[in-house]
């Protein structure tokens, strides 16, 4: 287990990350607010499962950034 200290002033790195947004975590472990779809395009030689979001307040959460948030909710509801 580890600890975090609180409060802890975080700062993206800008290489990395465009800008920061919220989405309230209850509405991310909702399955009605995505879906899996096939990216980029069916006839692409490199087509796979993507997961994307509906938009929540203008935002998109869709990718590698959407998986990584299902497995923190799925770490989340085991404990």
């Amino acid at each position: 287990m580890g600890e975090i200290p609180w409060p802890l002033d975080l700062t993206p790195d800008p290489v990395e990350v465009a800008r920061v947004f919220h989405i309230p975590l209850a509405w991310l472990a909702d399955p009605t607010h995505r879906q899996v779809r096939t990216w980029p395009a069916p006839d692409h030689p490199e087509v796979r499962a993507v997961i994307f979001y509906d938009r929540f307040d203008r935002e998109l959460l869709w990718g590698v950034s959407a998986h990584i948030t299902l497995n923190f909710l799925a770490t989340l509801s085991r404990t």
